[in-house]
């Protein structure tokens, strides 16, 4: 299975390449396309799966540097309406002389800024079959590397599919930059064989490292069950993709946000590291008559995604206001939770309470003149290289 459409880059001399297979886009909308390489291309793609169906769409004809993609303006397709979930035959041809040879192809679409198509929008020419997540359910552990997953589906493995098979290679992608969140590969001689039914079994010990617990295909049926606990999903998103490599063939399915959790949201631990976000989830503002005597409370949730802190102080905006706490205010009370308390110079003080582990804050904000007072307030939040606003309501 191709990692993605891009080419080996000085691989050799005076020699043609052929790379076709299927475009699995996840969502409906038009897309453009790209192809660069040195020194001819061409690029096709079909109307659906049918190969009879491509058609030229871009195409190269001169020398060009790798992953250059506006010399020449045949190189670019126009746009191309795709539907999500169906798949459609793509196919690249390529000759390369005696210079620096390369091939690559690059698209955009909705979500998708200008990219070279990776691996899991691809499947095998003749050799793939499709997989459908029906049920996902995602825990966050208490700390990073006791999560789990349960996922159940429909997935097309025949017996022929399975015993040709030395492994099996379990893949959950978040979406967004296409990140590798979890992999496991299994033996298949660790499956056992009952009736219809390959399946795999591993105990795992409550706060101990684990894995994949149960991982088993109903060939009849065409269904599927995966399940992994005490794993590491930090980095998960939705939609959540699931790649099941048997050998040979490949199955992706996808989970959005309509799939996983019923609904809910993937709990905001798991995006820690991956993604900045911010989310309030209540503003209380106490006013007074008396001047300067007025108090706010925030409290919410917040990921990041490196290692910023709250050494070097923390900003808080409130609407049209800005109140801050200095690094050396800040003490750190655990390995990942932060306490910080700031008597100001105009008399207010400034209360913060961060917990990197669970994702939650406190701001308290008190002895003050809240000028935005009722209704949506932008709050913003700046530590480090952190800094994201989020729509508070009072």
């Amino acid at each position: 299975m191709l990692a993605s459409t891009e080419g080996p880059t000085d691989w050799a001399d005076n020699y043609g390449t052929r790379i076709r297979g299927y475009l699995h886009p996840i969502t409906t909308g038009d897309y453009t396309f790209w192809i660069a390489s040195d020194a001819n291309s061409e690029l096709r793609l079909s109307t659906d799966a049918d190969p009879c169906n491509a058609a030229l769409i871009a195409y190269v004809s001169g020398r060009m540097e790798p992953n250059e993609w506006d010399k020449y303006p045949k190189q670019q397709s126009l746009p191309i309406s795709l539907t999500g979930g169906e798949k459609y035959y793509i196919e690249v041809l390529h000759k390369a002389g005696s210079g620096s040879d390369n091939v690559a192809v690059a698209w955009e679409g909705p979500g998708l800024n200008r990219q070279i198509i990776h691996g899991l929008f691809l499947s095998p020419w003749l050799i793939n079959f499709n997989a459908t997540i029906q049920k996902d359910t995602v825990k966050a552990g208490k700390t990073a590397g006791l999560d789990s997953i349960i996922c159940s589906g429909t997935f097309g493995v025949t017996p022929e599919m399975f015993d040709n098979a030395d492994s099996v290679t379990v893949q959950i992608y978040s979406a967004a930059d296409d990140h590798l969140v979890y992999e496991q590969t299994l033996s298949t001689n660790s499956f056992t064989r009952s009736k219809n039914t390959y399946a795999y079994k591993y105990k795992v010990k409550p706060s101990q490292p684990g894995g994949i617990s149960s991982l088993w295909f109903n060939v009849n049926k065409n269904t599927f069950y995966l399940q992994a606990q005490n794993v590491d999903l930090t980095g998960l998103g939705c939609p959540m993709y699931l790649l099941i490599d048997l050998g040979t063939y490949a199955a992706l399915g996808v989970a959005d946000e309509n799939t996983v959790n019923g609904k809910k949201l993937i709990p905001i631990r798991l995006m820690s590291s991956y993604a900045d976000t911010l989310a309030v989830t209540k503003a209380q503002l106490k006013t007074s008559i008396r001047p300067n005597s007025d108090q706010l409370s925030v409290k919410g949730t917040f990921t990041v995604d490196d290692d910023s802190n709250l050494t070097a102080g923390l900003t808080i905006t409130w609407g049209e206001q800005t109140f801050t706490i200095p690094g050396n205010r800040f003490t750190q009370v655990k390995a990942d939770r932060w306490k910080g308390k700031y008597f100001a110079p105009d008399g207010s003080v400034i209360n913060a309470d961060f917990d990197f582990a669970k994702c939650d804050f406190t701001v308290e904000i008190k002895q003050t003149q809240i000028e935005s007072q009722w209704g949506t307030v932008d709050f913003n939040l700046a530590f480090g290289n952190y800094t994201k606003t989020a729509e508070a309501r009072i």
